[in-house]
């Protein structure tokens, strides 16, 4: 009787959920024959620039609809975009400033151990100072590549995609 019950509950809320679920909004950055895409949803912060001005806007999507892109203060259609900064991901988002962030530390604590713990002179060591510029250099390389530009053009599109 139970089983029974449930089965009528279940076929009962699937349509019912179906009806009252909301669809997606994508905004899609993509080129053409390639299988990568970055996608944008409602809520994911942008940065884009508009076609004829020299700054940049930084703000959250607030909604998406067939051709434009409501920000939080005004909309955008997507035609009119210069281009988008690609949001930056994983590995490459925090390496960068962590691989500078130790090549200074590494130099710091090199100075600290010289004088303050052993005898009070400094002497330039030369396996510090390389280790210490390859990790500084290093994170500079990947921090060139942390935001990269998206611009529209003959193979690479921005679109919209409703699905409800």
């Amino acid at each position: 009787m139970i089983s029974r019950g449930i089965f009528i509950i279940v076929i009962v809320l699937i349509p019912f959920n179906a009806l009252m679920g909301q669809g997606s909004k994508l905004l899609i950055l993509e080129k053409t024959g390639s299988k990568h895409r970055i996608t944008y949803q409602i809520d994911d912060p942008i940065i884009l620039r508009l076609i004829g001005e020299d700054y940049e806007i930084r703000e959250k999507i607030t909604d998406i609809t067939d051709s434009t892109i409501v920000l939080s203060s005004f909309p955008v259609h997507i035609n009119s975009i210069d281009y988008v900064k690609r949001k930056s991901e994983g590995f490459l988002a925090a390496s960068g400033p962590t691989l500078i962030i130790a090549g200074l530390t590494l130099f710091a604590i090199d100075i600290l151990n010289q004088t303050v713990v052993q005898d009070g002179t400094y002497e330039f060591t030369s396996g510090v100072a390389i280790a210490s510029a390859s990790l500084v250099a290093a994170g500079g390389v990947l921090m060139m590549f942390k935001n990269r530009k998206f611009k529209p053009g003959k193979r690479k599109r921005i679109r919209t995609l409703v699905i409800y």
